[in-house]
């Protein structure tokens, strides 16, 4: 029996109460915005991976550059090795992207997203402009150093002829502009037609030679002899010295028209699904920025 004053709840309303608040649970969490979790890979997204790219100068203090075309490579489960998309593609929640941009008058910038989440994916590219290296190559120093006609076929100031068996070796200065990059320098020295039995060797110090020329790079001349080296890039303003030296056989000499060709490496796409930096693709197709020259007469 109830003590005086209290009253007994029933069972009836006890399950009246409890659909109402299972009620007012249900309403509160149907009105909420939808979650998720950005690192649950093969996931849905209530928002759908985006790359939200910014480009800044990376020579010039504040200075913004916007970025102008992508190219992609996805690694995910479709492609677990990696494989080149093309240019336009729309990121899938656990995708690894390896993203190339270019802008115009700078280096292409690479820049990699792990692991794509939901919603926007911000990726910050920083770019170099370019210019091109200042070359100059002079005479032997011990005739003098004075810079060399830049001319195939010489002119008021040429370098001397090697004699048997004897070297030559030439100063050469490479300078870099302010605020501006060489980018990385691949220089292929090309001497006269039909040298490659006269010469003995040819080094640059301060480059590294390249095991093989390109087939992309055409020669000049036939029968030449035929060299190339990686030069680092230069950012901003620097003046570097090198020496190119160049030894002939015992018995034989060395005179005419000496090419130096600079390309500017430069990151680019390739069909095998990796993003390369060099002059030439895998299928020896031209990917180099810019080239130019500095040419001279051995006599």
């Amino acid at each position: 029996m109830n003590k005086k004053g209290q009253k007994s709840i029933g069972l009836g309303t006890i399950l009246v109460i409890a659909v109402l608040v299972i009620g007012v649970i249900w309403y509160i969490n149907s009105t909420k915005a939808p979650t998720y979790d950005p690192n649950q890979v093969g996931g849905n997204c209530y928002i759908t991976p985006s790359i939200s790219a910014v480009g800044t100068d990376a020579l010039v203090l504040n200075q913004n550059v916007t970025p102008s075309g992508y190219a992609y490579v996805v690694t995910n489960n479709v492609y677990p090795s990696g494989r080149y998309v093309g240019t336009s593609y729309s990121p899938i929640l656990g995708d690894k992207l390896d993203i190339l941009t270019s802008a115009t008058g700078y280096l292409p910038d690479e820049q990699i997203v792990q692991s794509a989440t939901c919603d926007k994916n911000p990726v910050a590219f920083s770019f170099k402009s370019y210019e091109n290296a200042t070359v100059t190559i002079k005479q032997d120093a011990k005739n003098g150093a004075s810079a060399l006609t830049n001319n195939i076929a010489g002119g008021a100031v040429n370098a001397t002829a090697v004699t048997s068996g004897g070297s030559t070796s030439l100063p050469v200065i490479i300078e870099g502009t302010t605020q501006k990059s060489t980018g990385k320098i691949f220089m292929v020295v090309e001497l006269p037609a039909s040298s490659a039995a006269n010469v003995s060797s040819v080094s640059f110090n301060g480059g590294t030679q390249v095991s093989s020329i390109p087939t992309c790079l055409s020669s000049n001349n036939a029968n030449a002899y035929r060299v190339a080296y990686e030069i680092p890039a230069i950012d901003g303003y620097a003046s570097n010295a090198y020496n190119l030296v160049i030894t002939t056989n015992a018995g034989k000499t060395l005179a005419g028209g000496v090419y130096t060709t600079y390309y500017a490496e430069k990151k680019f796409a390739d069909s095998t699904g990796v993003i390369k930096e060099g002059v030439c693709d895998s299928t020896n197709t031209a990917q180099y920025q810019d080239s130019y020259s500095y040419n001279f007469l051995l006599a």
